[in-house]
């Protein structure tokens, strides 16, 4: 019997989703497959400041935890891809660290890579595991 699958999509990820015709978030029985998150804003535009763009990217992310009924303490795996690594990854790891609490933190995998479209500069993309 397959399990049934909940296609994931908060609104303010509703345009990007239709636009690009893909699903935020998937959740297959209790875990959520999440695709991967950047920094722009409910209407499409790319936060600026790196900063900036990093948090946003991690709300994102947070908004289809919460959609599916989770949070950032159900994210077993955590990947970041950085278009320049050495200069971001010292800003990024300080905003992870308000998201990510403990004492459990997930799995995470940090990533370069040669580009990213829109002038992004981190995408990140989760695994969850939810309870019930």
């Amino acid at each position: 019997m397959p399990v049934p699958k909940q296609i994931i999509i908060p609104d303010q990820l509703r345009l990007p989703a239709e636009r690009f015709n893909y699903s935020p978030g998937i959740k297959v029985g209790n875990t959520l497959y999440m695709a991967g998150q950047v920094g722009r804003d409910a209407e499409m535009n790319v936060v600026e400041e790196t900063e900036a763009q990093f948090v946003q990217a991690l709300e994102n992310v947070g908004s289809i935890l919460k959609e599916a009924g989770g949070d950032f303490s159900d994210v077993v795996e955590l990947e970041t891809w950085f278009v320049d690594i050495e200069r971001d990854f010292p800003i990024f790891l300080p905003i992870k660290e308000r998201y990510f609490t403990g004492p459990h933190y997930p799995t995470w995998t940090a990533f370069e890579v040669g580009n990213l479209v829109m002038g992004l500069k981190i995408e990140i993309k989760c695994i969850a595991v939810l309870d019930g």
